[in-house]
């Protein structure tokens, strides 16, 4: 988490105890996946992921986690890998993922995720 701190540039421990724990479970959840899988809204001017949901992609990232972002704002699929961002389509997810994502998710981001569950367990 403080070197998550540092790329975001932002603050942990934070003046609320009830945020450090969520920051805290986003850690759990990321350190024991294979990848993570994310809605929200990656950042034009740093590539950071915005909000809550970028402390545990960045987390993920300096894991060197695979990671999925669907980003709200363009409609679209994005994975990082080596600290780039590149878009993809749909991806499927791994038998132990992470979801992780935005309180204000759009009924894009909803279909995202079905789309992702479709993908993964068509038959």
């Amino acid at each position: 988490m403080l070197e998550a701190n540092k790329k975001l540039n932002r603050r942990f421990p934070t003046n609320n105890e009830y945020v450090n724990n969520l920051l805290r479970r986003n850690w759990f959840q990321v350190r024991n996946s294979d990848a993570v899988y994310a809605i929200g809204e990656i950042e034009p001017k740093n590539g950071t992921v915005k909000g809550g949901t970028g402390w545990a992609v960045q987390m993920a990232i300096d894991n060197n986690k695979d990671v999925y972002v669907f980003d709200q704002s363009r409609l679209k699929w994005y994975r990082n890998r080596d600290h780039k961002w590149s878009e993809v389509t749909t991806p499927k997810l791994t038998p132990n993922f992470a979801g992780i994502g935005t309180r204000e998710i759009t009924q894009e981001g909803i279909q995202a995720i079905r789309n992702v569950y479709a993908l993964t367990f068509k038959g």
